[in-house]
């Protein structure tokens, strides 16, 4: 009992006092980019209505970034309701639109969305059920300018309808942006990730947390995930605690898998962030 007892202070405690103490100085990304030169794709996989789609795409669009530099991409899951033609029709030209590959599922259809992005400067992964606020996309963009960052995460929040779930999003960022201030971020935040093309790995299919394979990926290559807390996605929806419970279920279980698929993250030899990853991620 002393054991557990301590592994929760030193988990929830502890560990995140160090985070905030070490995350005071981290200002990654807080003047974003006004010399506009790199290409960005957002890339956005779906499986929703069409029109889900296009009120995403038409909030990428009124960003802060040049529009001639700015390509947005719909991969669509192959198990989707809808026709890739639906979306076409519904976008009319202000998103590409490709199918995802075969088996489905959102890492399969993220692989698709890559293969397809072409030749580019940054990729930012989006998912169609958030806002990013106005400047997102060039604080993103300034934050992967310091050749260290191979990647960089935004925050993520919500309305204040549930004030449990608010505090644990609060709760998050403080982590992330601790440990965007030494080493890098354990877990990127998938509804808001800008990465460099070069560091992409494709994903294995089934994979539940692919903000998880791909943050780590990069850092197991040598690169930093930062995290920019004025890239902001907002999520408009509301979850009862039902759904929330369901969502969590799916995160442990897609943590579950990683360490499957991926064991030797467990290692330190492999891992640069293995003691937060299995502090924070692992052992919790």
């Amino acid at each position: 009992a002393a054991v557990a007892f301590a592994l929760l202070a030193v988990a929830w405690i502890l560990y995140p006092l160090a985070m905030w103490l070490r995350a005071r100085g981290d200002r990654l990304g807080s003047t974003p980019v006004t010399d506009h030169k790199e290409r960005v794709v957002v890339l956005v996989a779906t499986r929703d209505d069409p029109a889900f789609a296009l009120e995403r795409v038409r909030n990428l669009r009124a960003g802060d970034y040049p529009p001639h530099l700015l390509r947005v991409l719909l991969a669509v899951d192959v198990n989707a309701p809808y026709a890739l033609d639906a979306y076409r029709a519904a976008l009319s030209g202000s998103a590409d639109v490709v199918g995802g590959d075969a088996p489905g599922g959102k890492a399969a259809t993220l692989n698709a969305a890559v293969r397809a992005a072409g030749s580019s400067d940054v990729l930012v992964f989006a998912d169609v059920g958030q806002e990013f606020s106005a400047g997102a996309i060039p604080h993103l963009v300034a934050a992967l300018r310091d050749e260290r960052v191979g990647a960089v995460t935004g925050r993520y929040t919500h309305g204040r309808h549930d004030e449990i779930m608010s505090a644990y999003a609060d709760f998050e960022a403080l982590i992330r942006s601790g440990q965007a201030a030494g080493r890098s971020v354990v877990s990127a935040s998938g509804s808001i990730l800008a990465m460099r093309p070069s560091l992409w790995r494709d994903l294995p299919a089934g994979l539940i947390c692919d903000d998880l394979f791909t943050g780590l990926s990069v850092v197991r290559q040598g690169s930093r995930v930062g995290f920019c807390r004025e890239a902001v996605a907002y999520d408009p929806r509301e979850f009862n605690r039902d759904q929330q419970f369901t969502r969590r279920v799916r995160t442990l279980t897609g943590l579950i898998q990683y360490c499957v698929v991926q064991p030797r993250a467990q290692l330190p030899w492999s891992n640069p962030v293995c003691s937060h990853f299995m502090g924070q991620k692992v052992l919790c």
